[in-house]
């Protein structure tokens, strides 16, 4: 699943080329941990603000903006040093 997001990330960036090239030549990609960072807060905070705002327009309740960016933070946080651990136990 994994490459498959950095596939997606690299065809929105550079177009199709770039991952045409790196799909059939089957090269190994290095994310630094902080881009990794980046893309888990991105996606965790907009499903969370889509969520909550669904449910503004439902219910009518007031949407927490310093808890979805705290929880975002901290999801991400998680993610990314997990990340960086198994990338130095596999080393």
């Amino acid at each position: 699943m994994m490459d498959n997001l950095i596939l997606s990330v690299l065809v929105e960036l550079f177009g199709g080329t770039l991952e045409h090239y790196l799909a059939k030549n089957d090269r190994k990609i290095n994310m630094p941990i902080g881009l990794v960072y980046m893309i888990a807060f991105s996606i965790i905070y907009s499903v969370s603000i889509a969520f909550t705002s669904i449910v503004y327009f439902v219910k009518g309740f007031p949407i927490p903006w310093k808890s979805i960016g705290l929880f975002s933070i901290i999801i991400s946080l998680f993610i990314s040093t997990v990340l960086f651990c198994l990338k130095k136990i596999v080393k």
